[in-house]
């Protein structure tokens, strides 16, 4: 029965980089958009056969010469997006990827590191400063009693992205992905079991989904 699955799933067709489009290129780490704008006026053409070959872009040919001894390609301006997505020659490590780019990589976790205070527990005016939330005032310049950080409470972000300490979906612990894990979470489901480590997509359920996304990791690594 797993076997038949696991044929059934092979035989999908997993997006390549080449189709995806602008947002979901965005996401992937594999991969970079690439921008291919091109741009300009219908009037700069100045013959029937160039204006007529950018018809599909709002040009036409307008003929004048009846009226006023000349023609002109008419429509304004035209703009054509040949933008692609690619496979990326050198994709970013965890350290280096954004929080969306972080949770869609499987070898990487996002890790939230937030301190939140009041900034008149702070003490000095650079690390009042640094929270960029909160200001300093000098008791001289500005009538108080003493010195002093203000502003009421502050959060700094010190979230990032690193490395899995282990791998997911690796559930054999050979810390390799490959079809002999494809064939553990397909058992898991036949089972009607349950294991983090095969949660791939990360939805609180262990489905076919999840073997779906292996396979496709598996087949574009």
């Amino acid at each position: 029965m797993r076997y038949f699955i696991l044929t059934l799933l092979l035989s999908f067709s997993f997006s390549e980089c080449t189709d995806l489009n602008a947002l979901q290129c965005g996401t992937n780490t594999d991969c970079e958009w690439v921008e291919d704008i091109e741009s300009g006026n219908c009037s700069n053409f100045n013959n029937s056969n160039q204006c007529n070959n950018y018809s599909q872009y709002g040009c036409y040919w307008y003929d004048h010469w009846y009226y006023s001894g000349w023609d002109s390609c008419s429509g304004g301006s035209w703009y054509i997006d040949n933008s692609y997505c690619q496979e990326n020659p050198n994709p970013p490590t965890c350290s280096e990827m954004s929080q969306i780019q972080c949770n869609n990589n499987g070898d990487c976790q996002w890790t939230e590191d937030i301190v939140i205070g009041n900034c008149s527990d702070i003490t000095n005016s650079s690390e009042c400063y640094q929270t960029n939330q909160c200001s300093w005032y000098n008791a001289g310049n500005y009538g108080y009693w003493y010195d002093n950080c203000y502003g009421g409470t502050y959060e700094i972000d010190n979230s990032y992205c690193e490395e899995y300490d282990f791998i997911q979906g690796d559930l054999n612990g050979d810390l390799i992905l490959n079809i002999l894990d494809a064939l553990l979470i397909i058992d898991i489901i036949l089972n009607q079991e349950s294991s983090d480590l095969a949660d791939i997509n990360g939805d609180g359920i262990v489905n076919v989904l999840d073997v779906i996304e292996l396979v496709d990791i598996i087949i574009n690594r």
